[in-house]
């Protein structure tokens, strides 16, 4: 019984589904800390006309690469959840007749189906979310539409904003939209509102410059890095708007792209189209008003957010430069320990009834919990929240295990643990019956042998600089003894504080 329902746990584990994709490249990208960007491609099957959609679907992720970072494009493609597509998959959305629009609510039924899904801002984000990216590109997100004191017209965008920890990088909100009102529930939502510019003006998304201000604005993309993170460490959940006005030569006279715009609502409101196909038609139409140029326009700003976005990721994965620029600004000038975390990264299952267990074969009424564990990465986390400069030297699979440790886990340094793909994350499961845990078995498995001598030769300097080192009893005698020996010949600099046994 409690085997099956570990079955159960690991496949609600988002990155073990079978319905799920990632690609080989995205994958090992966010093994190795590297920074990944995701796209919608929504604008691939509804917004842009082929062949123009796949060539400018193919341009933002090469302008992606072109930074250092790693494209994610995130579709739905033969019952499955694409995160990271090849280019004969974004050929194959971007030819699509049939594709449909995918908002968050809609992810199981074009699942279901199988069918051919463009994933909008919210279903992105959450998908972006769920794989541990941090960073969304897109041209400009949805909001409260024109006249929605008549119809509630509200974008699914703005409620995933409001609870999803991702940062969206745009051109603000499609001036199409009611834009004085979107900001007034972002701000509602505490939905952080940055305008990546000299002056605090809300980009319209075609033009750069509205009415309207948003919550700050900076030119200086460590700052945004620095809201971001601090938000992340204050436990708030909302994501982040980063409005990045169109450059000035690219933009589209204001009175006239308003002018067609209110156009095509006309047309749109006579036509009675309603949901999901307003915002579709009503781009369609102002590019066909436009005589191509609004398509163009987008396409440009849509590179130029990537562009952002990429150099943005990179921030986001690289040193921990926010840590040492609060403590600078707080005028502390004492250096944080050092200290290095040798031994295992493990994945804790815990099975907890209060029923009376009976060695009958029988099954019982619980709950299956789920932890980041192992002696070492536990210790590695807790000298991390309390300050101290933590190297930690382990192993983890490349597998979605490692993944969802990561991802819950990346307020540390992983820079330096082995991914392997030889072997998987390590796991241990507990029986815990009325409060008392009876038993646990481990499958730690031969990862734990990647914390080798020749690894910790490798790292000797990690040791060497490590005002104390913390062993776990975990890895093998050999590598211990290599501990010993590297410790030893640094003593001035390096102490073994504590040799931890066992689990």
């Amino acid at each position: 019984m409690f085997l099956r329902r570990i079955a159960w746990v690991q496949f609600r584990l988002f990155g073990s589904r079978p319905d799920l994709v990632i690609s080989p490249k995205v994958r090992n990208a966010l093994n190795q800390r590297r920074a990944v960007v995701a796209l919608e491609s929504t604008v691939i099957t509804h917004g842009l006309p082929y062949p123009h959609n796949l060539g400018a679907a193919t341009s933002l992720e090469e302008i992606i690469r072109s930074e250092d970072a790693e494209p994610a494009t995130i579709a739905i493609l033969n019952g499955k959840v694409h995160i990271g597509l090849e280019p004969d998959d974004l050929k194959r959305i971007a030819e699509a007749k049939n594709a449909i629009k995918v908002s968050k609510r809609d992810i199981a039924y074009a699942l279901e189906k199988e069918l051919v899904g463009g994933t909008t801002v919210a279903a992105t984000m959450y998908l972006a979310h769920s794989a541990g990216i941090r960073v969304f590109s897109t041209g400009g997100v949805g909001g409260v539409h024109r006249g929605a004191d008549q119809t509630f017209d509200i974008s699914a965008d703005l409620q995933e904003l409001s609870q999803t920890p991702v940062c969206v990088v745009c051109a603000g909100v499609k001036s199409i939209l009611d834009i004085g009102k979107t900001l007034e529930y972002l701000e509602t939502h505490s939905v952080n509102c940055i305008v990546y510019s000299d002056k605090n003006v809300f980009p319209g998304f075609f033009t750069a410059e509205t009415q309207y201000k948003g919550q700050l604005n900076t030119e200086n993309l460590e700052e945004v890095a620095k809201i971001i993170e601090s938000s992340s460490d204050l436990g708030l959940h909302a994501g982040t708007i980063l409005a990045c006005p169109i450059p000035n030569e690219l933009q589209v006279d204001g009175d006239f792209i308003e002018k067609i715009i209110k156009d095509a609502l006309e047309e749109s409101k006579a036509k009675r189209i309603i949901s999901q196909q307003v915002t579709p038609f009503i781009l369609k139409r102002v590019n066909e008003l436009s005589e191509g140029k609004s398509m163009k326009t987008n396409i440009e700003l849509l590179k130029n957010n990537a562009k952002i976005a990429s150099k943005l990721a990179k921030l986001l994965v690289g040193p921990r430069f926010h840590a040492a620029k609060q403590s600078e600004a707080n005028g502390n000038d004492k250096r944080r320990p050092k200290v290095t975390v040798i031994g295992a990264t493990i994945l804790d299952y815990e099975a907890v009834t209060n029923e009376h267990v009976q060695n009958d074969g029988g099954s019982y009424a619980g709950k299956m919990e789920q932890r980041c564990g192992g002696v070492a990465r536990n210790h590695a986390d807790a000298l991390t929240r309390l300050g101290c400069d933590v190297t930690l030297l382990s192993a983890i699979g490349n597998d979605a295990l490692g993944e969802w440790i990561r991802k819950r886990c990346n307020h540390m340094n992983w820079d330096n643990v082995v991914v392997s793909n030889k072997f998987s994350t390590a796991t241990y499961l507990s029986i815990n019956v009325q409060g008392n845990i009876n038993f646990g078995i481990n499958s730690i498995g031969n990862v734990i042998y990647d914390i080798s001598p020749e690894y910790i030769k490798k790292h000797e300097q990690s040791i060497a600089e490590a005002d104390f080192v913390l062993i776990d009893g975990n890895i093998s005698e050999e590598a211990i003894k290599q501990i010993a020996i590297t410790s030893k010949y640094y003593n001035k600099k390096s102490k073994i504080l504590k040799l931890f046994l066992g689990k």
